[in-house]
């Protein structure tokens, strides 16, 4: 069997993962607690659903690195293991207020622990969440207290990011379902029930558990699996390849990294890495993209440059699919690119990304080339539904020799597409025969064909419905 980096297959319980003498560790370059309320209404009902049955719950699939100095670190399942400690502590904190004594195995084996060899090390965290939430985790989650008090204490902090908020509305709901369900109970009644919570999510909650050498053997895992939680991407992994390269100067390169999160706040982070290499270095799926990256980014230096290359393509990218006259300068380039965007919004942006270098000189060029763009599409992708890939390798090619100086301009460019071009009489024949069933499209058609009819005729508004142009 070939070796794909991933092993150590294992059938655990949660009690069997979480009674260890190591520590699990979030690492500091991924992703904050995200779990929110339809994520813990789902344990609650899984918790319900497996103490009701009398029977074992599949809780999914969690990767981890082989241990290293008494840590493993979490490649995919901190946020399951975050929200189960979460209810653990909470269940601790309601038993200690009830001055019930087994408060304090569940602390001391299930969220702290002592080493076994030496009692005068003080006890350790059994997890450790990233940067970001480990501080507010450990005071508001992982440090016993009765729960009244949590709840006090806590309106009193001030300037609380939103994933720590998140995780004490996770403790307060789950802390007010407990309440809820066992408030006519005796308090006998109350402990028993409390005691069976947990035996129930510690011996009935069933995981696989696997080992991993790297991010690449775990990005393997991710490109099949579709269980809840597992949603590490390439952006994710990507992110924990480049931080371990720079290593001590991963504060620098989070800053940078952060810097272009912030630009693409709003677009699909995965997409403009690959686009951007499509713009770069040439065609790759994007299961293959993290593996082409990390070839040719080796050490610290080049993922510097790396990040600082990124950041630029990022504010382009930005532009392209949000554009306005702010960045572009130009109202014409806006509007041809919002007439693009109602044609495509995805295959033309690596051709783009590169062309745009010319807009700043040579505003003739690229808005040339947008109109090249608009008019290839159209034909090509609108009207004769030709292959997506063969049009990405085109625009690919393209861009790379945009970037090389082979290409200079959009007369250049306009030879290399003419090789694929639709002619004149396949356009016409496929156009008449075409069935247009996307309303935005069909009214960019009319509008194209009135404003073609009538070149002189007073525009009177922009917003302009079907209706306006042929009755449907």
């Amino acid at each position: 069997m070939p070796d794909i980096g991933i092993g150590n297959y294992q059938q655990q319980t949660l009690e069997q993962l979480l009674k260890t003498n190591l520590s699990y560790e979030v690492p500091f370059f991924q992703r904050e607690f995200s779990w929110g309320k339809d994520d813990w209404d789902d344990l609650l009902e899984d918790i319900n659903k497996a103490m009701k049955l009398k029977k074992g719950h599949f809780f999914g699939f969690m990767t981890f690195r082989k241990p290293q100095n008494g840590i493993i670190h979490i490649i995919e399942g901190q946020q399951r293991l975050a929200t189960v400690t979460i209810f653990i502590s909470v269940v601790r904190d309601i038993l200690q207020e009830l001055d019930d004594d087994h408060w304090r195995r569940l602390n001391e084996e299930y969220i702290k622990s002592t080493d076994p060899l030496n009692r005068e090390i003080p006890p350790f965290l059994k997890l450790v969440l990233s940067e970001m939430n480990k501080d507010f985790f450990k005071k508001y989650i992982q440090e016993e207290n009765f729960p009244s008090r949590k709840l006090e204490k806590f309106k009193t902090e001030k300037k609380v990011n939103l994933s720590n908020q998140l995780i004490f509305q996770c403790y307060r709901f789950f802390y007010e379902a407990l309440e809820e369900t066992t408030e006519k109970l005796s308090e006998k009644d109350r402990k028993d029930y409390l005691d069976e919570v947990i035996r129930t999510i510690l011996r009935e909650f069933i995981i696989i558990t696997a080992e991993v050498e790297d991010s690449f053997a775990a990005y393997n895992i991710f490109q099949t699996l579709n269980d809840r939680g597992l949603d590490l991407t390439v952006t994710d992994l990507l992110k924990t390849y480049l931080f371990e390269k720079v290593g001590e100067s991963w504060r620098e390169a989070k800053e940078k990294w952060d810097a272009i999160r912030e630009i693409l706040s709003v677009i699909n982070t995965n997409a403009f890495l690959r686009h951007y290499w499509l713009s770069t270095h040439g065609v790759v799926q994007e299961k293959h993209l993290l593996k082409e990256i990390a070839n040719k980014i080796k050490n610290k230096a080049e993922v510097f440059k790396f990040l600082e290359d990124l950041k630029g393509e990022a504010e382009v990218y930005e532009a392209l699919l949000n554009p306005n006259i702010g960045y572009w300068a130009n109202k014409t380039i806006v509007d041809l690119l919002n007439e693009l965007q109602t044609l495509t919004t995805q295959m033309t942006l690596p051709l783009l990304m590169a062309g745009s270098r010319l807009h700043e000189k040579e505003y003739k060029e690229f808005i040339n080339i947008l109109r090249l763009c608009i008019s290839f599409t159209f034909r090509y992708l609108t009207i004769a539904e030709a292959e997506h890939k063969v049009l990405e390798k085109l625009f690919s090619d393209i861009a790379i020799e945009l970037r090389k100086g082979t290409i200079k301009n959009a007369e250049q460019i306009k030879k290399k597409l003419l090789v694929e071009y639709p002619d004149d009489d396949t356009f016409a024949k496929l156009f008449l025969k075409k069935e247009i069933k996307v309303a935005k499209v069909a009214k960019y058609i009319l509008t194209k064909i009135d404003d073609f009819l009538s070149p002189d005729k007073e525009k009177y508004s922009d917003k302009i419905t079907l209706e306006h142009i042929l009755p449907r």
